[in-house]
């Protein structure tokens, strides 16, 4: 199982003002087996690459040990399906 630790920064939260400081993330992570630790900004992008490229190293290594690659439930989009889906909602009865 993969774990990886990406911290949200609110970028207009002050550094002594944070719930979790960036020191105590990266303590708590050197104590609880060493996963990476990113701190992201949805507001710069800053390490958002960053952190999905160390995701897909590291599956890419599970994945290489892997006997056969994992594929979970899949569906064949190219088959046609004899029952057709026409709404997702249940009409209310006025009863």
């Amino acid at each position: 199982m993969y774990q990886g630790i990406i911290g949200i920064l609110q970028d207009d939260v002050l550094q002594d003002e944070r719930e979790v400081s960036y020191a105590e993330a990266v303590a708590w992570c050197q104590e609880n087996g060493n996963p990476p630790f990113v701190e992201t900004s949805a507001k710069t992008a800053a390490n958002v690459e960053l952190a999905f490229n160390i995701a897909v190293k590291h599956w890419a290594k599970l994945e290489a040990n892997l006997d056969k690659p994992y594929v979970g439930e899949t569906i064949d989009l190219r088959q046609t399906s004899s029952q057709r889906r026409y709404s997702c909602c249940f009409s209310a009865s006025s009863e």
